[in-house]
């Protein structure tokens, strides 16, 4: 049976339609970065793309409750690769590029 998100009838019915495949936490600073790295269905020019986010104290409703998530890195450079591994590669380069000279 072939994968229902490579066939024409699904492809045509949503905008878009990504397939998460990796995810890996790194730690910087003491500050927690997620990449993301995503196949993508739709669109055959970004076969793979990768998200960088960072996990900030975030306000839960409209209260004074706060809770940690995820959320998107607006400072991370948009990645897309031919392949998978390839944008992971890519997305964690810009995080070492963040991070202290290594000193060992």
């Amino acid at each position: 049976m072939a994968d229902p998100l490579t066939e024409t009838i699904f492809l045509n019915k949503f905008e878009s339609i990504e397939e998460l495949l990796r995810t890996v936490d790194v730690w910087i600073d003491g500050a927690e970065y997620r990449i993301e790295v995503y196949k993508n269905y739709s669109n055959k020019n970004t076969p793979f793309t990768a998200y960088r986010l960072k996990r900030k104290q975030v306000k839960l409703n409209s209260g004074s409750e706060v809770a940690k998530a995820f959320v998107i890195d607006d400072l991370a450079p948009w990645v897309s690769n031919r392949s998978a591994d390839g944008a992971f590669g890519e997305a964690l380069g810009f995080l070492k590029n963040k991070s202290k000279p290594n000193l060992g």
